[in-house]
């Protein structure tokens, strides 16, 4: 009998995707459709370029001691903590050992993470990316990156709906406001080649149609497979989406949260969000009713 051999783990792209957008939006949703595809690799979001700009690091020429120092606290944060790199061997010296970019930490970040994975592709899902979008195309000029966008009342909704979330109405509905304008401002700067824009109302009632356009955007071939959530492996990131936050994450898709946000909110509040948001919501083609306009003007 033949023994046999252990497969090689095949080298790791070093030009990787990214999905973006709002936080709330639905990237969790495509991060694990996409997850289902026998190429493609995507662990939970690591936030690390969103740490790199929190420091003041991001697009700042690379420093030695300034990487080993921002490490150290990235190591400790509740990403990394959850992903379980806390616990990863002299994942230091690893991560750091003849580096001359934050573009090559960023990789083998992700080699580390991928593991024994056999899957050649890899891609990376933050929200929060979405800040530091413009530095992150230009480490990797050959990447792509996918943009989630949601109506910013369903946005408004969901973030108000998430645990801890400790901030009002208000700055809820002004936070998508600044993510869509820094989204029209990152398109007008890229165009659509290297960055595509998915709406999450037509992820969830048209799934087939949409996840066949992101394969074939980012190069790759559809599996049906891929919309079977029972096709959902377990994996080391399980303590990730056992989350309060991502409880929705493993359900089927239901395109009844499409318009869930219309009875979550009293006429002045939506008055309000109507009026912070009308102009975004109206460029990306979401209409704004005009109930409420004698509490806010709704801005046209």
């Amino acid at each position: 009998m033949i023994n046999a051999q252990p497969q090689a783990v095949p080298e790791l792209s070093d030009q990787p995707f990214f999905i973006i957008g709002s936080p709330r939006s639905g990237t969790t949703l495509l991060e694990r459709i996409l997850n289902r595809h026998s190429r493609l690799f995507i662990p939970p979001e690591t936030e690390f370029f969103y740490r790199l700009m929190l420091q003041g690091l991001l697009g700042k020429p690379f420093d030695a001691g300034q990487a080993s120092r921002f490490l150290d606290s990235y190591l400790e944060c509740r990403p990394a903590t959850l992903l379980g790199l806390a616990r990863t061997p002299e994942l230091k010296r690893r991560l750091l050992e003849d580096a001359d970019d934050y573009g090559t930490l960023f990789l083998r970040l992700m080699d580390v993470l991928r593991g024994s994975c056999q899957k050649p592709r890899c891609g990376e899902k933050t929200p929060h990316h979405l800040q530091s979008a413009t530095t992150i195309l230009e480490l990797f000029p050959k990447a792509s990156m996918i943009a989630m966008v949601r109506d910013g009342r369903a946005v408004t909704r969901s973030r108000l709906q998430k645990p801890g979330w400790e901030d009002n109405l208000f700055s809820a509905a002004r936070l998508w406001k600044r993510d869509s304008e820094k989204l029209v401002k990152l398109l007008q700067s890229h165009g659509d080649r290297r960055i595509l824009v998915v709406r999450y109302e037509e992820l969830v009632t048209d799934t087939s149609r949409v996840v066949g356009q992101v394969c074939e955007f980012l190069g790759e071939a559809f599996q049906p497979e891929m919309l079977n959530p029972e096709a959902d492996e377990g994996s080391r990131f399980d303590n990730y989406y056992q989350q309060s936050w991502m409880a929705k994450a493993s359900r089927p898709i239901d395109a009844k949260s499409v318009d869930a946000w219309r009875s979550a909110f009293l006429p002045k509040e939506l008055a309000l969000i109507n009026h912070l948001q009308g102009p975004n919501l109206r460029y990306w083609g979401y209409p704004v009713e005009t109930q409420g306009a004698e509490y806010f003007p709704i801005h046209k």
